[in-house]
């Protein structure tokens, strides 16, 4: 029976490594992976400890039983880790299993670099999962023995991408055990905003994705969270500081007529730029017109601004609002829509007179 070695910082785990592993799987019959995070990658430096990537792995892989996981690099003294003493120590333990190692294509091509890559390609079989248009050293292949699974759609995914909120192409386990212990982007948007703006945006951002999802707009999954996530990023910034930002991102724009409270719209789109790396044109119209709307909003742009207005914690029942949302995306938009000009309309005994809203009002509910 095949054993197949999965090492890496997995930092954080994402359905690549998993699709990957799946097809590995396969391809040997059905043979067991066993997932082995790193103590300390000699090629990376890891971004949070080794027992929060130990514990994300072991939610990822949970309920498949072909996958397990070991913790031996962890508890190792060495300060670095090194596939060949791994590999040996597995081998000692699984005599009669035939043992592979498995590897992404990136490290075909600097596999001869690493330590003993000679005696490791003969103490296991080198089992790589090949991608599309990447150039592999044919060199190594040859002189390794290495084996290519039959396998080209492990998705363009990768930790870093997870970690900077550019996709969330990680299981949900993943995905709440960095919400829970303020893993990566979470602590760089409470470092924005504060706690308690956090707990709203992160509100907001699964509202969203589950309105995404239940209307069934492929397109747009992933981007409904991260637009959540993110769509209130300049929402303590300075008045003049905003103004600034906004202009940054929106240089046509008349930023010194925006009311105030619509600054943060356009300066967030700023610094969804600077703090992530994020390029996506449909998070940063939905984000920009979150507040106040527009007329001919997106599709995400109007779940966004519904759930920021009828996401849970805004201590209101907005269960019935919720509902509309997730039937009808658009139905439900135009009643939050409603139910938000009442509203303001209450809080300040006045018709709406700010351009941005009244355009919205207007386009939408006809009036």
């Amino acid at each position: 029976m095949a054993l197949i070695l999965f090492g890496g910082s997995f930092d954080p785990p994402h359905n690549g490594h998993l699709r990957i592993a799946n097809a590995a799987s396969s391809e040997l019959f059905g043979a067991k992976v066993l997932f082995i995070p790193a103590k300390a990658p000699r090629w990376k430096i890891t971004e949070e400890s080794e027992n929060d990537r130990l514990a994300m792995v072991e939610g990822a892989i949970a309920g498949n039983p072909c996958f397990s996981i070991s913790d031996y690099e962890i508890k190792e003294k060495d300060d670095i880790s090194y596939t060949i003493k791994t590999v040996q120590h597995f081998k000692s333990i699984y005599k009669k299993e035939d043992l592979y190692f498995l590897i992404g294509a990136d490290e075909v091509n600097s596999f001869d670099r690493w330590k003993d890559p000679d005696l490791l390609s003969k103490t296991c079989h080198i089992l790589f999962s090949p991608r599309p248009g990447f150039e592999l050293k044919k060199e190594n292949i040859r002189r390794f023995n290495m084996r290519g699974l039959h396998f080209y759609d492990s998705g363009e995914v990768a930790s870093h991408e997870i970690r900077n909120l550019r996709s969330i192409d990680t299981p949900k386990t993943v995905i709440n055990y960095i919400e829970k212990h303020k893993l990566y982007y979470v602590k760089k948007i409470e470092g924005t905003i504060g706690s308690r703006r956090t707990v709203h945006s992160f509100s907001v951002a699964h509202l969203c994705e589950e309105i995404v999802r239940s209307n069934h707009l492929h397109s747009l999954f992933g981007k409904g969270y991260i637009a959540g996530a993110i769509h209130d990023l300049g929402k303590y910034l300075s008045d003049a500081e905003g103004r600034l930002k906004a202009k940054e991102s929106f240089p046509n724009l008349n930023v010194k007529n925006l009311p105030s409270y619509a600054v943060h719209q356009y300066s967030g789109v700023t610094l969804a730029k600077e703090l992530f790396g994020i390029e996506d044109e449909e998070i940063f119209d939905a984000i920009k017109n979150h507040c106040t709307g527009s007329k001919r909003m997106s599709p995400l742009a109007m779940i966004l601004y519904s759930a920021d207005k009828i996401e849970p914690t805004r201590g209101y029942d907005s269960s019935n609002l919720i509902a509309d949302c997730l039937h009808d995306y658009e139905k439900g938009f135009k009643n939050v829509l409603k139910a938000n000009k009442e509203f303001l309309e209450k809080k300040t005994k006045t018709r709406i007179e700010d351009p941005l809203s009244k355009e919205c009002f207007d386009y939408y509910l006809g009036e």
